[in-house]
């Protein structure tokens, strides 16, 4: 089970660090076996690729010219198959250290062609998408709202949340708390460890008003009918499976944020709906699927499993079932 502050955040943000909150959950909750932060420096900054040429000495180099805004304009040797003249790029400034790559950014040559920094992949970043390319960063085709203007600006003064901690939970202490599995969960256990004064941002009581007696018909605002399917509930496990028939869908490819948060939570996005199914378990507890309702051709069947039976899930792997 991974823990993502960031998301944690919309409902408790604590005056605490990450060492501290782990420390409490440990004492108080459930054993946290790890900490993984991305902090990209302060010296990555954003650059536009202004001219492209290759490097007269090595097939696979490309000689840039990058404009600095009123920092001038800087040389840099990049391997990347996507450069391109007007391209918004992550730029290490030379001086940035990369401690997992054991390098530190410094102005060489390359083949005889001075380089002074680095254009940056997503990989370089920590940001665990792309990586069987070998691409830079076209920061236009992921986040909005880039111009000249944020040249020269640290990647993450534009946009803070690129940074992350992530808390790895050993499972096994989950095991008698339910209400951990998910987000939300955490949220309210962490609001009551710690002491109002250590809390910059409380939304739990007012996420518990709002929804307490809210009638999920009205929270999803397209639902139209349920399906024109029956629901058959055979199992006492289940106290409620609804199935809601929702119009002009349209399946693509997720925001960059959605994709990154499941990323870090160890998952591949797949697509919008799919996606924002797997964040809603993480976030609420509660799974949620999304079917093509004209591929569904008979009841819905809710029941426990056979003793014995076998599955096959959406990897081809088998499994034999037990009743419980």
């Amino acid at each position: 089970m991974k823990y993502h502050l960031q998301v944690l955040k919309k409902y408790l943000s604590l005056d605490a660090t990450p060492k501290d909150i782990a420390q409490n959950l440990i004492l108080k909750t459930c054993e946290i076996e790890g900490i993984e932060e991305r902090e990209i420096p302060k010296s990555i900054v954003i650059w536009k690729i202004e001219h492209v040429e290759k490097h007269p000495d090595a097939d696979k180099l490309n000689v840039c010219k990058v404009n600095c805004w009123d920092k001038g304009t800087f040389q840099i040797i990049c391997w990347g198959t996507n450069v391109a003249e007007g391209l918004y790029v992550p730029t290490a400034l030379v001086w940035t250290p990369f401690p997992e790559a054991g390098i530190v950014i410094a102005k060489r040559a390359m083949r005889g062609i001075d380089s002074e920094g680095m254009i940056c992949s997503k990989g370089e970043l920590q940001i665990n998408e792309d990586k069987d390319t070998h691409w830079i960063w076209d920061l236009a085709q992921d986040l909005e709202d880039i111009s000249d203007s944020d040249l020269w600006t640290p990647l993450t003064d534009k946009f803070p949340w690129l940074d992350s901690t992530i808390f790895e939970v050993d499972s096994k202490s989950l095991t008698n708390r339910p209400d951990l599995t998910w987000h939300f969960g955490l949220a309210v256990d962490l609001n009551a460890i710690y002491p109002d004064s250590k809390k910059k941002f409380n939304g739990i009581k007012k996420w518990m008003e709002d929804f307490r007696d809210t009638n999920i018909l009205e929270v999803i605002t397209q639902w139209e009918k349920p399906l024109g399917r029956n629901i058959q509930g055979r199992s006492k496990s289940v106290n409620t499976y609804i199935a809601l028939g929702i119009n002009n869908v349209e399946v693509k490819k997720s925001d960059f944020f959605s994709r990154l948060q499941l990323i870090d939570f160890g998952s591949n996005p797949i697509n919008n709906w799919v996606d924002f199914s797997n964040l809603f378990m993480n976030i609420s507890g509660l799974p949620i699927h999304c079917f093509d309702a004209d591929k569904i051709d008979w009841d819905i069947i809710v029941r426990d499993a056979e003793e014995g039976e076998q599955f096959t899930d959406l990897f081809w792997a088998v499994h034999t079932l037990k009743s419980t």
